[in-house]
């Protein structure tokens, strides 16, 4: 009897720090979390550059192209997928397309006075990056506008206008929303006499279209305001295109987005 209890006692003692053992968790709050960002949707695209701001304040930047495998940055590329070791906590993801090497890490995008805003496709978000793994899939949104303009007159003939775009929005910030700033560009006409620019996402209807004749101004149109009178949502995911066709001989402006088309008279005072 006394050999059983001792037996038993033995196999307690051996069991009592085991169950100790067991009990013990791992702290993993510092290990990195995978972050995995899903770029199958991007195949259109040349090439897509990647930034991801870290809750310790750390960027992270990497460049998907999505005719091969690149290496980037010390980040892994896995097939359609960029992947990221960060920092747990919140992270923010901001990814650009067709920004013409104006996308700069870290500060969004900026447009330099005097150009007009590159044809750029854009995506931000923000992730919860506080465990071991998460992912987030990046859908690329057409953040310009493009607009074209046809001056007319009697017989249909072009007007030897100079026309410049006026603003006040220069950029997006890291999170893409418009930026304050001095816009101006001078549009050229094509081989069919119509001027193009792309304007970046407005905040507000100040945009200007500034006609004007050896360097002379002749007229402003405040398109900001017509577009707004239209419809035109600056807040649409994806910014649909304008058309312009100015005639003065009738003294009207017609306005075409899309599906739908407005018209609107103006004094004739040059």
């Amino acid at each position: 009897m006394s050999a059983r209890i001792s037996l038993s006692r033995y196999v307690a003692c051996l069991l009592i720090p085991m169950a100790a053992a067991c009990s013990i968790k791992e702290d993993r709050s510092d290990c990195p979390c995978r972050l995995r960002l899903d770029m199958s949707g991007t195949a259109t695209m040349s090439h897509v550059k990647v930034n991801v701001a870290a809750s310790d304040g750390s960027l992270f930047s990497d460049e998907y192209v999505p005719a091969g495998t690149v290496a980037g940055a010390g980040n892994g590329h896995d097939g359609a997928a960029l992947i990221f070791e960060i920092p747990r906590g919140p992270a923010e993801i901001a990814a650009a397309a067709g920004d013409d090497g104006r996308f700069s890490d870290g500060n969004g995008l900026r447009i330099p006075l005097g150009e007009e805003c590159p044809p750029v496709y854009t995506y931000c978000s923000t992730v919860d990056a506080s465990g071991e793994y998460c992912e987030d899939k990046i859908v690329l949104s057409k953040n310009y506008c493009r607009i074209s303009v046809k001056m007319t007159g009697e017989s249909g003939a072009v007007y030897p206008f100079s026309l410049e775009t006026v603003g006040n929005v220069s950029g997006y910030g890291f999170d893409m929303t418009p930026e304050h700033g001095d816009f101006r560009y001078v549009m050229k006409p094509d081989t069919e006499g119509i001027f193009h620019v792309n304007v970046p996402r407005q905040y507000d209807s100040s945009l200007i279209l500034r006609v004007a004749e050896d360097d002379r101004s002749l007229r402003d149109f405040a398109i900001g305001e017509y577009l707004e009178e239209g419809g035109y949502d600056w807040t649409a995911r994806e910014l649909a295109d304008v058309e312009l066709v100015i005639d003065y001989a009738k003294a009207d402006l017609t306005l075409t987005v899309e599906d739908w088309e407005v018209s609107f008279g103006f004094n004739v005072v040059i």
